[in-house]
């Protein structure tokens, strides 16, 4: 029997689907919520070995309409909130539901035993929305030994250069995105 552990590079789920990690199985998506405009999103990942990635994805359950202005994209960050790469804008993709994956502007090489955050940044007229695993009833999870699970910023025109997770919001719930 495998045993599911969300968020690493040899995670079973994550692999079923062509990805290097995730940050959740899933079977564990429960229902979907908007990404509204100008919110930037972050979802915490461990990398379990190393590996390089050049592609970052999300489901979009529910496709947005109609791009407002600033941009739309996926990111990578470090830990501390560190931006690695972005991807192009992705308004076109985040229009239509599915599975939808962008090109980072560079190649991120993932280092072993390490947690790096999946970034995702809208500015649509209609929220898109996303799918997403259980709520466990929180407004938001507490930090573990210092680790800060899923994050977002409001008011944001682009996805930032940096972020500090200690002062960003906690969110309840762990969205479903990918990397490889």
């Amino acid at each position: 029997m495998q045993v599911h552990r969300p968020g690493t590079v040899d995670d079973p789920g994550a692999a079923a689907y062509g990805l290097a990690m995730s940050t959740l199985d899933p079977a564990q998506i429960a229902a979907e919520f908007g990404i509204a405009s100008g919110v930037a999103v972050w979802a915490l990942c461990r990398c379990a070995r190393s590996a390089t990635i050049t592609t970052l994805g999300v489901w979009v359950t529910t496709a947005g309409t109609a791009p407002g202005t600033g941009v739309n994209n996926l990111g990578i960050y470090s830990e501390a909130g560190v931006r690695l790469a972005l991807t192009a804008d992705m308004a076109t993709e985040f229009a239509v539901a599915g599975w939808k994956e962008g090109v980072l502007a560079a190649s991120v090489n993932l280092v072993a035993g390490t947690n790096y955050y999946l970034h995702m940044l809208t500015h649509m007229t209609g929220d898109p929305k996303i799918g997403y695993g259980p709520n466990l009833g929180f407004s938001a999870r507490s930090p573990i030994n210092g680790h800060y699970s899923t994050l977002y910023i409001a008011a944001q025109a682009t996805s930032p250069a940096s972020f500090n997770p200690a002062t960003a919001t906690q969110s309840g719930a762990v969205w479903y995105a990918g990397a490889r």
